[in-house]
C-alpha cells in the first residue's frame, strides 16, 4: 500500500495520468497567457515611463522658458531704468559747450561782436562765459553781462537795426547757432529790432530747459504726442531752429 493515489491500480493510474496531463496543459496555457499579460504590462510600463519623461521635459522646458522671459523682462526693465537715469543725469547736468573745432565755423565772420547776456542763474552765467570763449576762438569780440529775464534755452538775436548789415548778421547768427548746437544744447535764432551798434549779435542765455521734469508731469496722451514730435524732429530737423 502506498500513499500515492491511484498508484496500485490500472484505473487509478490512468485517471491520475490524465489529471496531471491536463493539468500540465492548463499550466502551459496559463504560462503562455501569463507571458502575454506580462509582455503587455511591460509595454504599458514603457509607455507610462515615456509619458512621464515627456511630461518632465515639458515642465522643464516651460520652466526654462519662464526663466528666460523673466530674465528678458528684467533686462528690459534694467535698460529702461538705465535710459531714465541717463535722461535724468542729462537733465540736471550743467550744459557744456565744445570749443574746438566748433569755433572754426565762426572764423569767416571774424570781427563780429557778441553781446552775451545771462539770466540770474549760475549755470546760465557759466554757459555765457563758454559762449564768450567760443566766439573769441572764432575771431569775434565778446562782452558778457546779465539780463533780468526768465527765459529757458539760448536765444541768438540777429538784430536788424542796420539793413546794410542784415545779411551778414543773419549768416553769422546761424553759424553761431550751429556751433552751439553741436554740443546738443537748445539754441534758437530770432530776428528782432534793437538799438545796437552795427555788426553786433545779442545772445541771451536762459536757464537750462527742464524738459525732463516737465514731461513727467504730462498726461500719457500729451507725453506720447511730445515723443512723436521729438522723433519727427530727429528725423527731419527742427524747423524752429
Amino acid at each position: 500500500m502506498t500513499l500515492i493515489p491511484g498508484w496500485d491500480s490500472v484505473a487509478g493510474a490512468n485517471l491520475w495520468s490524465n489529471i496531471f496531463f491536463w493539468a500540465g496543459i492548463a499550466a502551459l496555457l496559463f504560462l503562455g497567457l501569463s507571458e502575454v499579460i506580462s509582455h503587455r504590462y511591460t509595454e504599458r510600463k514603457d509607455e507610462l515611463a515615456a509619458q512621464q519623461q515627456t511630461d518632465t521635459e515639458r515642465r522643464h522646458n516651460e520652466e526654462i522658458a519662464r526663466l528666460h522671459l523673466e530674465t528678458a523682462n528684467a533686462n528690459a526693465e534694467t535698460e529702461r531704468l538705465r535710459a531714465a537715469n541717463l535722461a535724468l543725469e542729462k537733465a540736471v547736468a550743467p550744459r557744456l559747450l565744445k570749443q574746438y573745432p566748433e569755433a572754426e565755423g565762426l572764423k569767416p565772420y571774424a570781427g563780429m561782436r557778441a553781446l552775451i547776456l545771462a539770466v540770474p542763474d549760475w549755470e546760465a552765467r557759466r554757459v555765457a562765459r563758454q559762449i564768450a570763449t567760443l566766439v573769441q576762438l572764432g575771431g569775434w569780440m565778446a562782452e558778457v553781462g546779465t539780463i533780468d529775464d526768465s527765459l529757458n534755452g539760448i536765444w541768438i538775436d540777429v538784430l536788424r537795426n542796420d539793413p546794410a548789415d542784415k545779411d551778414r548778421l543773419n549768416l553769422a547768427g546761424h553759424a553761431l547757432r550751429y556751433a552751439i548746437s553741436l554740443s546738443d544744447v537748445d539754441v534758437y535764432v530770432t530776428q528782432r529790432v534793437a538799438d545796437l551798434p552795427p555788426g553786433t549779435i545779442r545772445v541771451i542765455v536762459g536757464a537750462r530747459p527742464q524738459e525732463y521734469f516737465t514731461k513727467q508731469l504730462l498726461p500719457d496722451w500729451a507725453r506720447k504726442m511730445q515723443e512723436e514730435t521729438e522723433q519727427f524732429q530727429k528725423r527731419f530737423g527742427n524747423p524752429l531752429k
